[in-house]
């Protein structure tokens, strides 16, 4: 079994290596390079942070899995409980219910392990345990625990309508997966609803657009036939804006709902932990990008409607008509959807057409 430290570096890697890469880049021209190969061998990049809404995250290669539980400053090594062997894991803190206590996903070789305190650029003050697999292979998942079916129970109907080319086109209904991935269901649903005021503190994106926090009078600015329709930047309408409810980005919740065929409701992000408001709506499986999207919820009436939004994409994204959501809301238990079953676009009435807001 392995122990533990503190520390205050935050280099992992040889110092000779990372010496000799520095200069390297000093050579190229890079600044700050000594920093950047800290943080870059401290969570290598290409490599997601998964177990978010855990009390830890880890990332997965296919030789180590390296496990980061964020801390409290007063927290020390003596405060740390600490068990490994080749199959299982306790991990946590002195008098509290650990973070982990459990059998890993594959075996590990316990031998020479060693944790640390010490500080990551995104997650804060962390325990760091890096463990080295027995077999080389990719990790699915950190604990066998974990590998239980989502839970798709529908908790939340939105809807958005839709206008395509100035033209009334239809209603899509979405079922949202709350017990799933509530931080994200709860993220669309108010900014379906628009409820949230915009705080100038905390939402600055959208203060800066002078723009509500609301999906309505956005567009579908991507859509690419075959593949997905995506929406959601209501500051920019580009794919560059748009701003989480809760303010700026937040976290991956889970991975466990995978992209295996159409009308699946995804999140769009810029990265790791990078979801703000866009989002996506599959228009056949895409199964490359499992494990980097959040799939949140599925579209349970109107489809035929976004099969609509497809007819008008590209291979570049860019539609040959405006996509744009004239309303949206949020639907109470029991009410009817209102959504057409074979919806076919109908002139506008000119005091409906969709505002900017």
């Amino acid at each position: 079994q392995g122990s533990g430290r503190e520390s205050s570096r935050m280099v992992t890697a040889k110092p000779a290596l990372l010496s000799l890469a520095a200069l390297m880049l000093s050579l190229l021209g890079l600044s700050n390079s000594h920093t950047y190969l800290q943080q870059h061998f401290r969570n290598p990049a290409g490599l997601r942070l998964r177990g978010g809404g855990l009390p830890f995250r880890y990332y997965d290669t296919w030789s180590e899995v390296t496990i980061k539980m964020p801390i409290a400053d007063n927290i020390k090594a003596r405060d740390i409980v600490y068990k490994l062997n080749p199959a299982s894991l306790k991990l946590g803190l002195r008098g509290t219910t650990p973070a982990i206590d459990g059998e890993l996903w594959g075996a590990v070789k316990p031998d020479d392990v060693v944790w640390e305190i010490d500080d990551d650029p995104k997650l804060g003050r962390c325990v760091i345990l890096p463990l080295k697999k027995a077999t080389g292979s990719r990790w699915d998942y950190l604990l066998k625990s974990e590998d239980v079916p989502p839970d798709l129970t529908i908790t939340h109907r939105c809807f958005m309508d839709i206008e395509i080319g100035g033209n009334k086109t239809g209603r899509i209904v979405y079922g949202l997966y709350g017990n799933c991935c509530p931080k994200s269901v709860e993220n669309f649903r108010l900014l379906c609803t628009g409820e949230v005021p915009v705080v100038p503190e905390k939402h600055k994106r959208a203060h800066a657009a002078g723009k509500p926090l609301h999906y309505k009078g956005s567009t579908f600015h991507r859509v690419i036939p075959q593949f997905m329709v995506q929406g959601g930047d209501f500051t920019m309408g580009d794919g560059t804006g748009g701003e989480s409810a809760f303010g700026d980005r937040f976290e991956d919740e889970n991975f466990k709902v995978k992209h295996s065929r159409e009308g699946l409701l995804s999140m769009a992000n810029a990265g790791a932990d990078s979801n703000g408001a866009q989002f996506f709506i599959t228009t056949t499986s895409c199964n490359h990008l499992n494990g980097k999207h959040v799939i949140f919820g599925e579209v349970i009436e109107g489809y035929s409607v976004v099969k609509l939004i497809e007819d008008v994409g590209s291979t570049s994204g860019k539609p040959s008509s405006k996509v744009v959501i004239a309303d949206c809301g949020e639907l109470a238990p029991g009410e009817a959807s209102g959504a057409l079953p074979n919806p076919a676009a109908m002139p506008a009435e000119e005091e409906e057409a969709a505002g900017g807001g």
